[in-house]
Formats: structure tokens, sequence, C-alpha cells
């Protein structure tokens, strides 16, 4: 199976929607099939200077553990689509590559296409928060929606939106609305996912995960969140400390959770993947 193309859809995207790409796989003279993990997927997005932009953090559940499952007859097409924003934390507009390396264990080979991403006045921020139905919601970890997605927070409106979009926003500014929202909510199951998000970035448990909480979190927000995991109403007993004696800086990466696979389904000579959706 070889991955013939990536292809992005009409530019330039207003900044802050999700970038949407295109992987066309073609099975050639051979039937193939292949699971193909999104998180997993070796996709880099280079400026126009050709420097790699931060990689966006990746965890299971609500981020995304999910794959596509692609099975090609001799000849088929199947195209599987993701928001090049679930791989990468784009600070400017400007004009960006995404790079998609196949095979995916020969980083020297790769396939990209080019996209642009411009400016979006202040005005128009309400208009690309909507345009986001569905996960991920990388695409809005940006400082400038973080007070949309605490409004929709505290409302009880598109709460995977605002949990998504405050989860992947490297500042503190929503670090700060995610410590709002936990005291707000009295939802137990909602609590606990807030309470998850702010562990995350005090307590990173990935490598790869320092530089996001670098920049997500400062040393006043520790006593802050220690005050709150001493109270009741902290959902995850014991997390503080556990977390707190292990440096991130030595951290492994978690073990491998198990993710949930959709089926893409081929019809003649052309078949198109459906976009998994995260749990």
């Amino acid at each position: 199976m070889d991955l013939a193309a990536v292809v992005t859809e009409a530019e330039p995207y207003a900044f802050g929607a999700a970038i949407r790409v295109e992987l066309v796989l073609r099975a050639g003279d051979a039937p193939g099939e292949r699971t193909l993990r999104l998180d997993d997927l070796p996709v880099t997005v280079l400026d126009a200077a050709g420097r790699p932009a931060p990689a966006q953090r990746r965890r299971g559940g609500g981020w995304g553990c999910d794959g596509v499952s692609v099975a090609l007859a001799p000849g088929d097409e199947a195209r599987v689509t993701f928001d090049a924003a679930r791989y990468a934390w784009l600070e400017h507009p400007g004009r960006y590559t995404v790079r998609v390396a196949w095979p995916p264990e020969d980083p020297e080979r790769f396939v990209s296409a080019a996209f642009a991403l411009s400016p979006t006045d202040p005005g128009d921020l309400e208009a690309v928060l909507v345009t986001h139905t569905e996960s991920p919601f990388h695409a809005l970890g940006h400082a400038r929606f973080v007070p949309l997605l605490e409004q929709e927070a505290v409302a009880g409106v598109a709460v995977e939106r605002a949990l998504g979009g405050l989860g992947a926003c490297p500042c503190a500014e929503a670090s700060d609305a995610l410590l709002r929202w936990f005291d707000r909510t009295d939802d137990p199951d909602l609590r606990a996912r807030v309470a998850e998000e702010l562990l995350s970035r005090a307590f990173p448990t990935r490598v790869d995960d320092v530089w996001f909480a670098s920049r997500a979190w400062a040393p006043r927000f520790d006593a802050e969140l220690l005050a709150r995991a001493r109270a009741p109403s902290w959902p995850m007993r014991g997390t503080i400390g556990c977390c707190a004696s292990r440096p991130a800086s030595s951290a492994s990466a978690a073990p491998p959770r198990t993710c949930r696979s959709s089926r893409a389904r081929t019809t003649g000579s052309r078949a198109r993947a459906v976009s998994p959706r995260a749990s």
C-alpha cells in the first residue's frame, strides 16, 4: 500500500480553523490492508523557513486515541482525513508545509503539501470557533480563544469543544480558565476530567509534553492546585503525591492504550475512509 499524495483543502485557512489534510492511499497491483493509528502518524509541519513547528501533545481518550483500518483491492484508492493542528502547534499566521513520512518507519521518505494561515480579526474569532463541530479541537488551542471557550464551559454549551480547546492551549490563560471551571462545575465526571487536565499540565508524564507544560503552567498555579487537591471535592485522591514524586524530565512515555478503529470500505476504484471521531 502506497501513500500517493497529501492534499489540503482551499486556502488560506483562517487562524484557528481546522486544517483539513487528506492522505491518498493506493493499493497498486496487490491487495493490502493497514491500520493507521492517527496519534502515531509521522506528521511534521514546517514553517516558511523550514523550521518544524512545536509538536502538539497527544493523549488518548478525548485527544484522539483512535485508528482507521484501510483495506484495498488491487487498483483501489482510499482517503484518510486529519487536522494538521493535531500534530503541530501553529502559533503565527503564515505559510506552512505538512509532511507525512511514508512508510512510517522510514522518515527519509515523505510526501508533502503546502497551506497558509491568514490572520483572524478579533471580531471573527467566534465565527471560527463555531466551525469546530467535532473533535479534535487542537486548532483552538490559543490564548485568543480562551475567553470564548470559557464562556462555553461555564454555560455548559459545547463542553467537549471547551475542554479540547483549553486542553490544547499551551498558555497560562487556559490554566487559569481550567481552575475556575473546576470550581464552578457540579458534575463529578466533568470535574474529574478537568482535574486530569490540570494534573497533566503540572506533572507531564511524557518527555514530549515538557515543552507544553513549560508554557502552560507557572509556579503560581502550584498552591492553587494543591489547595483544590486537599479539598473534599477533589476527584482523584492521592494523585498529587504520586505525580510530584516523578520528575517530568525523567518521565517515560505512558503505557499504550487500547484504541478503537474505524474501517474504510472500498467500492469500485475509489474509497473514502471516514475520519474517526475521538471519544
